[in-house]
């Protein structure tokens, strides 16, 4: 059956790829503020999955668009998120530990920047925490646990009557004009845009001469410890090292460690305070997009319409409410500048920095 000849009962406005929680609040936004007529292609959120990932909102933004971009979509967010069950979503403190001169003064950036856009930072030489180096400590950073949370946002998703597709029930095409068609079964379905908003759905779907020349893939490592130090925060990101913790009261400490995938667990170790060996009890290995530059990219794939919007960093579902405007031609004069200088052959600024972003 071609396109044109479709039942429009299976004609869907949006199509948003990806299991990410980007993806699923855009999809929920997009339904719920918008009126959109949506199909989501996810895998479904399992408790059981190694490691239950956690995203924190918190990042070392170093230019003030984008930090003011952050803060005014966590702010515009934050109701939504803390609207689900409790715990799904709680405000924790976080630090960040510089122990370079160059990792140092872009803390001193951020600092100045937090300061400027109202988040809550202190810049501080705490030798407890870091003899040699500088510490960033911001109260207020959003963790959310994305298990629970996007079980959650799935049942909200199907009473907003958006159609939810596992990705290995569907082949998926995309069309040079943004269209798609999707197959499950007998069954045919189309919808007017796309949006690929998961990394590895993008590379899946797209493979690297499909993605713009500023993204390259990189490996990281994701581990859940039985054991681990006492947290001097919920939150530790150790910049030069490229190793994020995250210890809630109730579960195991997850690391997750960017950069060479070979010397992971060795600059973990070198982050926890106390000699206690590794005691992994779930890994897995993520590969990610990230531009060159480090900064987050919003636009289309080379030779096609379909949207990627990637690079975001722990922050990345905090960007929903835009990507949802983005959509349905909604976007604030604000937003409309900042997608400028974050799409293709834009001038692009560095936004993030270290390794973490």
């Amino acid at each position: 059956m071609g396109r044109a000849e479709m039942d429009m009962s299976r004609q869907f406005d949006h199509l948003i790829v990806g299991s990410t929680l980007l993806a699923r609040l855009t999809a929920l936004l997009l339904a719920e503020m918008h009126g959109a007529r949506v199909v989501l292609v996810a895998d479904s959120a399992s408790p059981l999955a190694v490691p239950p990932l956690a995203d924190i909102a918190t990042t070392l933004v170093t230019r003030p668009d984008t930090g003011a971009m952050v803060a005014a979509l966590g702010r515009e967010l934050g109701p939504r998120l803390f609207g689900f069950e409790p715990g799904s979503a709680a405000r924790v403190e976080s630090l960040a530990l510089a122990e370079t001169a160059e990792s140092m003064t872009a803390l001193g950036h951020v600092a100045h920047l937090f300061s400027a856009i109202g988040i809550e930072a202190d810049l501080v030489a705490d030798h407890r925490l870091n003899p040699e180096g500088l510490v960033l400590r911001h109260r207020g950073a959003i963790v959310l646990k994305r298990a629970s949370l996007a079980r959650q946002i799935d049942v909200a998703l199907r009473v907003r009557g958006v159609h939810i597709m596992a990705p290995a029930t569907v082949q998926l095409t995309l069309y040079r004009d943004g269209t798609a068609a999707l197959r499950q079964g007998d069954l045919e379905y189309g919808a007017a845009t796309t949006l690929i908003a998961d990394d590895e759905a993008a590379l899946a779907h797209l493979g690297p001469k499909r993605l713009d020349a500023v993204l390259r893939p990189v490996d990281r490592l994701a581990l859940l410890l039985r054991a681990g130090p006492t947290m001097a925060a919920p939150a530790l990101f150790f910049v030069d090292r490229g190793v994020r913790l995250i210890g809630l009261t109730d579960q195991p400490l997850l690391a997750l460690i960017s950069g060479p995938v070979d010397t992971a667990e060795a600059r973990l170790a070198s982050a926890l305070a106390d000699d206690l060996p590794l005691r992994p009890v779930g890994r897995r290995r993520v590969t990610a997009l990230m531009a060159k530059d480090g900064s987050p990219f919003v636009g289309p794939a080379r030779g096609l319409r379909t949207l990627v919007a990637t690079g975001f960093g722990p922050v990345g579902f905090v960007f929903a409410p835009l990507m949802a405007r983005l959509l349905a031609n909604r976007s604030t004069a604000a937003e409309v500048n900042w997608l400028r200088r974050h799409g293709r052959g834009a001038q692009r600024p560095v936004d993030f920095a270290g390794a973490l972003g």
